[in-house]
């Protein structure tokens, strides 16, 4: 039987060229340890598998083969974001995210503006669509989200999603 895990896991530490024996290192376990589970003759526990695919950037879905994309990118970062933010089922205050990632961070206060000139009739919602297309099309969108990335904390984003009851009610 093959071993997706092992297999995904050797992929990602030969691409990043890292040895084992640093990726054990900073997560806490032995090269030998790395080395069965490359094989395949020890599966990892749950805690050591979201440190694995936290250290190397990628979903755990993808290295335990439920997914075919490897690695968490910005554009879905951004998806995920939209989406909650969609949501009218939280309190007040009740969900606070911090992004850490200085070009998520420019991207929704640059939409923030957009938005308020689309509101304020500034703009009109072709213009706006326009701005949502060349956004769209930038290549930062599709690189890995840098979910470690705190060197430059100063700019970081604490998006409040507000309870907004919906029209009608």
């Amino acid at each position: 039987m093959e071993d997706i895990f092992g297999e995904r896991l050797k992929q990602l530490r030969e691409k990043k060229a890292v040895p084992q024996k640093e990726v054990a290192e900073a997560i806490g376990i032995t090269a030998q340890t790395i080395m069965a589970y490359e094989s395949g003759r020890r599966k990892p526990p749950l805690d050591i598998a979201v440190k694995l695919a936290k250290y190397f950037g990628a979903s755990l879905d993808w290295l335990c083969g439920i997914e075919d994309s490897s690695t968490l990118t910005n554009r879905k970062v951004l998806e995920v974001l939209e989406a909650i933010s969609g949501h009218n089922d939280f309190a007040p205050g009740a969900l606070k995210i911090t992004i850490y990632s200085s070009k998520i961070i420019k991207y929704l206060s640059e939409k923030k503006k957009m938005e308020k000139l689309l509101e304020e009739g500034v703009i009109d919602k072709e213009l706006f669509q326009l701005w949502e297309e060349k956004y769209n099309r930038e290549s930062w969108l599709d690189e890995p989200f840098d979910r470690f990335d705190f060197s430059n904390s100063a700019a970081t984003l604490n998006m409040m999603i507000d309870y907004q009851d919906p029209p009608g009610v």
